[in-house]
């Protein structure tokens, strides 16, 4: 059998760790089809930077919003019902909580299989093997690791 992984990894203003996570992705000992970068960053460092990154796996850049100064502080008074026609219309949404960004990515995801990943987590070589191999052992339908 031949499992069909995405990887979905969502970000915030961290490329090094992305780019370091790529990496780790490509040396596993099974690729996944696709790694899906769901980045919520202030910058465009990130989308920029997964241009230029060699990479055997293909990768899809998601944006799924953008961080600002405050933006957590102004999405919580735009929540208001006093402050919702000051707010909402002048800022964006703003930077996307982990599970949303993850979410995103789940969403766009052209595999059966999804992998999860911080993008501060690395995983060993044979993760997703392993986590493979455990899913025909067990006839699994979710693993979940540390």
């Amino acid at each position: 059998m031949n499992p069909q992984f995405s990887i979905i990894v969502p970000t915030l203003d961290n490329f090094l760790h992305v780019q370091e996570l790529i990496f780790s992705i490509n040396s596993q000992t099974l690729l996944p089809r696709e790694i899906i970068i769901a980045d919520s960053s202030s910058s465009n460092e990130i989308e920029d930077g997964l241009k230029i990154i060699a990479t055997t796996v293909p990768i899809i850049y998601l944006r799924v919003g953008r961080a600002y100064v405050f933006d957590r502080f102004l999405k919580y008074f735009s929540s208001l019902p006093i402050f919702s026609g000051i707010f909402k219309t002048q800022y964006s949404v703003g930077r996307a909580f982990p599970y949303e960004a993850t979410n995103a990515g789940a969403e766009i995801a052209a595999n059966e299989w999804l992998g999860f990943l911080d993008a501060t987590t690395i995983p060993v070589e044979s993760w997703l093997e392993d986590y493979w191999n455990f899913i025909c052992k067990y006839k699994s339908d979710v693993v979940l690791g540390n």
